[in-house]
C-alpha cells in the first residue's frame, strides 16, 4: 500500500514532464515502444551505500528495474549523475544517504538545470521484508510530498509492483500540474507578465489531458500573440490549433481579426462568412456582431460601401435594436449624402426605442453641423457667407445644414432641459452671422449661466468688429453694463464707439472741444472698465493702453483749440 504524509503544506506539483502514455507504459510492463532520439525526461540514480548486502540487492534491483522502464519506454533517456548531483547541491536539495534519486525535466530548459522534480527513493529494512521511503520535491518551488512503499521483498515482481506505484503516483500529479500552471498563467496575465503567462501555457500540454483546458490555452497564447507581442504568425498557428481541438466558431473568427491585421479583407470576410453558417439560428446576438463586423470590413478595408450598407442591414435583420450597426449605417448614409435614409434609421430606431433619442439627437446635429463646415472655415465669425471664394449654393447648402443642427439641439432642449444646448446654437447662429439669433440663445444661456459672461463679450466684440453692426454692439454694450455691473468689456465697447467718433473737419476751435469731448468720454469709459478689473485680468492692459493712447491725441487738439481761438475761430 502507499501511504502519504505532506510535509510543509500541501504538495502540488507544478511541472512534471510525464505523459499518459509513460502512465500507461508503467502499468503494462510488458509493453515498450524502443528509445527515440528525444530526451524529453532525463533520470539519473545516485549510488547507495554498500553496507548491507540484502539493502543493496534490493537497490540495485530497485534502480535497475527503473531504468530499464524509462530506457524502454518512447522519448526518453537517462541523465548524467554528475550534473545531477551538482544541480541538486546548487539548489541546496540534500538527498537522505541511500537515497535514489530521479530528476525529471525537460530537455529545452537544458540538460538536468531547470529540472521540475526530483524523485528520492531510499531502501530500508521492514521486518521480514523491505520498505522504501520517497521524497517528492516540486524544485521550482520547494514544497515536498513524502510516500512510503511497502511489503517489498527481493523478487523481482515485487520491486515491479513498488516501482510501478511510484511512477503511477508520480502521473497521478499530473492533473495537478495541468491546473497550477494554468492558475499560474491566468495570474501572470492578470499582473500584465505577457511572456510568463504564455510559458506556463505552454507547460501545461505536457500534463493536460482535457481538450477543453488544451483549446482554452492556445487561444490564449494566440492572444498574446496577437494583442502583445503583435505576431500575427504565431496568433494564427494558437487559434488554428485552438481551433482543430474543438471546431468552436469563436476561435475561427479570432482568425478571420488576424486576417483583417493582416491586410486580408477578402480571406477574413469568407472567413467570417463560414463562421456565420456555424453559429446557432437561435444566437441571435452573435450574428448580429459578426454581420456588422463583414460590414465594418467592406466599410473600412475595402471602401465598398454598398456592400457594407447590405451587411450593417442584417445585422439588424437580427437584432434591430443594435446600436453599433445602427450607428454605422447611419454614418455610412451620411458620408454617402443619404440623409434621408439616415434619418429613417434614426426615427425607426426611436420608435422602438424613445429613450434613445437622447443619443442620437446629438450625433445627428453634430453631423449635420459638421456638413455644414465642411462648405468653408470659419476662422471668423460670418467668414463663411462674405467669403469671395465661396459660391451662393455653397452658402445656402451650409445655412441649410446648419439650421438642420438647430433643429436638433432644440430638440435636445425639450428633452433634457439643459442650457447648454442654448450657447451651442448661439455659437452657430454666430458662425452664420445671424447675431441677434444668436444674442437671443446666449442670453437664454446666461440666465442660468450668470458667470459665462465671457460669451457676452465676445459677441458684443464681435457685432463691434463689423462696421454695420457698431450701433448695436453699442446698445448691447450698454444693456450688458446694466445688467453686470460688475463686467469690464462693455465698457470698452463703449469707449471704442466714442473713441471711434470724429467731427467731420476740424475748422474751429469748437470743432477741436467736440472732439475732445469725443475723447474725454472714451478715456471715462476705459477707466470705468479698468476699475473693474485687476492687472492679471485679460482685458487689463488694453484698458490701460488705450487711456494712454488717447492722451497724446488730446494734446495736440488743445493746442490746435487755442490756435484757432488765437486766430478768432
Amino acid at each position: 500500500m502507499l501511504s502519504h504524509s505532506p510535509h510543509s503544506g500541501s504538495f502540488v506539483m507544478t511541472s512534471v514532464r510525464l505523459l499518459s502514455k509513460l502512465m500507461l507504459s508503467l502499468f503494462m510492463l510488458s509493453i515498450f515502444a524502443p528509445v527515440g532520439s528525444a530526451e524529453d525526461l532525463r533520470i539519473a540514480v545516485l549510488e547507495f551505500p554498500r553496507k548491507d548486502r540484502e539493502i543493496e540487492y534490493v537497490a540495485k534491483k530497485w534502480n535497475k528495474i527503473i531504468l530499464e522502464t524509462i530506457e524502454k519506454t518512447d522519448g526518453y533517456a537517462l541523465a548524467d549523475q554528475k550534473q545531477l548531483k551538482k544541480e541538486l547541491k546548487d539548489r541546496g536539495i540534500e538527498p537522505l544517504e541511500g537515497h535514489t534519486i530521479l530528476a525529471v525535466e525537460a530537455k529545452q530548459m537544458g540538460p538536468i538545470v531547470g529540472a521540475d522534480l526530483f524523485v528520492m527513493g531510499k531502501v530500508v529494512p521492514d521486518g521480514k521484508q523491505f520498505k522504501i521511503d520517497v521524497r517528492i520535491i516540486d524544485a521550482n518551488t520547494g514544497e515536498e510530498r513524502t510516500s512510503t512503499l511497502t511489503e517489498v521483498t527481493k523478487k523481482d515482481d515485487s520491486i515491479k509492483a513498488a516501482a510501478s506505484k511510484l511512477l503511477a503516483e508520480i502521473g497521478s500529479l499530473q492533473g495537478d500540474a495541468c491546473n497550477k500552471y494554468l492558475k499560474y498563467a491566468v495570474d501572470y496575465e492578470q499582473a500584465g507578465q505577457w511572456e510568463d503567462a504564455f510559458a506556463n501555457y505552454e507547460k501545461m500540454f505536457a500534463f493536460c489531458d482535457s481538450d477543453t483546458q488544451k483549446a482554452y490555452a492556445y487561444t490564449q497564447m494566440g492572444n498574446i500573440c496577437a494583442q502583445q507581442r503583435h505576431d500575427v504568425q504565431c496568433a494564427k498557428e494558437n487559434y488554428q490549433k485552438a481551433y482543430e481541438i474543438t471546431k468552436d466558431w469563436r476561435t475561427l473568427a479570432q482568425l478571420a481579426v488576424i486576417y483583417e491585421n493582416e491586410n486580408q479583407p477578402q480571406l477574413a470576410i469568407q472567413t467570417y462568412e463560414d463562421v456565420l453558417k456555424m453559429i446557432p439560428a437561435d444566437d441571435i446576438k452573435s450574428h448580429a456582431d459578426l454581420s456588422a463586423r463583414i460590414g465594418m470590413v467592406y466599410q473600412e478595408r475595402l471602401k465598398d460601401a454598398q456592400h457594407a450598407i447590405i451587411w450593417y442591414e442584417t445585422a439588424l435583420d437580427h437584432d434591430s435594436e443594435y446600436d453599433y450597426a445602427i450607428d454605422r449605417l447611419i454614418r455610412l448614409y451620411f458620408e454617402n449624402g443619404q440623409y434621408a435614409q439616415a434619418e429613417a434609421k434614426m426615427n425607426k430606431a426611436l420608435k422602438a426605442d424613445p429613450m434613445k433619442a437622447g443619443t442620437w439627437y446629438p450625433k445627428f446635429a453634430a453631423e449635420y453641423e459638421e456638413m455644414a463646415k465642411s462648405y468653408c472655415a470659419f476662422e471668423g465669425e460670418g467668414d463663411c457667407y462674405n467669403a469671395a471664394n465661396v459660391t451662393p449654393q455653397q452658402r445656402q447648402d451650409a445655412t441649410a445644414y446648419y439650421e438642420k443642427a438647430i433643429s436638433y439641439y432644440q430638440k435636445l432642449i425639450d428633452i433634457t432641459q439643459s442650457d447648454h444646448y442654448y450657447k451651442v446654437i448661439g455659437d452657430i447662429y454666430r458662425r452664420m452671422g445671424r447675431m441677434d439669433e444668436a444674442l437671443v440663445a446666449y442670453r437664454t444661456f446666461l440666465k442660468n449661466n450668470p458667470d459665462q459672461t465671457n460669451l457676452y463679450c465676445q459677441i458684443i466684440f464681435a457685432m463691434d468688429d463689423s462696421p454695420a453692426l457698431r450701433d448695436q454692439a453699442l446698445a448691447e454694450a450698454r444693456k450688458m453694463a446694466a445688467e453686470y455691473p460688475d463686467e469690464a468689456c462693455p465698457y470698452f465697447i463703449i469707449g471704442q464707439h466714442y473713441q471711434r467718433m470724429r467731427v467731420p473737419e476740424i475748422k474751429t476751435s469748437k470743432d477741436c472741444e467736440i472732439q475732445i469731448g469725443y475723447y474725454e468720454r472714451a478715456i471715462e469709459e476705459y477707466q470705468k472698465g479698468l476699475s473693474k478689473v485687476t492687472p492679471d485680468h485679460w482685458l487689463y492692459n488694453t484698458l490701460k493702453s488705450s487711456i494712454e493712447n488717447l492722451k497724446g491725441p488730446i494734446e495736440k487738439l488743445k493746442v490746435t483749440k487755442d490756435e484757432l481761438e488765437w486766430a478768432g475761430n
